[in-house]
């Protein structure tokens, strides 16, 4: 006993100083934290909530995305009746009542564009993110923001407030028949900004109609990161939406599981076609005369 106890006492004795060694690092973490949470608590209490519903009671509304928007839609969206709301690429001198980001970030170029009154509408995973994705804060100030949820993880918006099996457009009979086709968690990223606010508006009882200019809400070849960049969920379950403008050449005009799958399967087969194609070079390569081995030369 006496052997066995010489042999595991300087295991434990080493096992100690390592212990003791990591324990200043430990606090040092904790500390870390704990000052980093108050700071992300002191900055959103300077955040200015208007305690306002992105809705703003509004019955029409009028939804400005990315994509191509004509001169006259533009004209359009300058006499829309009811309220504007703008998403990234905002018109300066365009009628806006509102415009949307995800995780509370203001874009650099959005300086001197967006009058200071006008409020945003965040679309949110955590609120912290708010704090975290800008230098200042929005002087407009922020209505009640929307929650998503996205899977991957992110130092901006690290503890999700709403579940993985939340779902868009809840109402929807394309949801109800595959629960899991609206749900936040079936891809990466959630659904997108946009998705996320017309089934917003789509629940609201005295929102009578959405119009919608440069976004697109077909499917998107390519694009998986977002639930309603795989089906088309937008068009099929917001029955309050007036689509204007014309595809982008990235869409798809109907979604098909079975043709996406073969587009898959092809590229990658493709891929490896081309992987064998550069092994057999390489073996080629490899099996022809090396006429400096021949003649005595390395």
């Amino acid at each position: 006993m006496a052997v066995l106890h010489a042999r595991k006492t300087p295991v434990f004795f080493d096992l100690l100083r390592l212990i003791r060694a990591a324990f200043p690092f430990f606090w040092l973490l904790v500390l870390l934290v704990f000052a980093e949470a108050r700071l992300d608590d002191d900055a959103l209490q300077d955040v200015r909530w208007l305690h306002r519903p992105c809705h703003l009671n509004c019955t029409r509304w009028t939804l400005v995305g990315s994509g191509h928007v004509t001169e006259q839609e533009y004209e359009s969206i300058n006499n829309a009746q009811g309220c504007v709301a703008w998403f990234s690429e905002i018109v300066k001198g365009i009628k806006i009542d509102m415009f949307v980001a995800r995780h509370g970030a203001f874009r650099p170029n959005w300086n001197g564009i967006i009058p200071r009154d006008v409020p945003q509408c965040p679309v949110l995973v955590d609120p912290v993110s708010i704090a975290r994705a800008n230098d200042a804060l929005w002087a407009g100030g922020y209505l009640d923001p929307i929650f998503v949820y996205e899977r991957a993880p992110s130092y901006n918006h690290p503890n999700p407030k709403v579940s993985p099996n939340a779902r868009i457009f809840p109402g929807c009979a394309t949801c109800n028949d595959d629960r899991s086709a609206c749900m936040h968690g079936k891809h990466k990223n959630g659904p997108s900004t946009g998705a996320a606010l017309i089934s917003y508006l789509q629940g609201v009882q005295t929102v009578q109609r959405i119009d919608t200019y440069g976004m697109t809400f077909d499917y998107q070849y390519g694009l998986d990161y977002h639930i309603d960049f795989v089906r088309p969920l937008v068009r099929q379950c917001c029955t309050k939406c007036v689509f204007h403008g014309v595809p982008t050449t990235r869409v798809k005009p109907e979604w098909s599981l079975d043709e996406h799958r073969s587009s898959m399967q092809a590229v990658q087969s493709a891929n490896a076609a081309r992987r064998d194609s550069l092994r057999n070079k390489l073996a080629a390569l490899r099996q022809r005369p090396k006429p400096w081995i021949q003649h005595g030369r390395r």
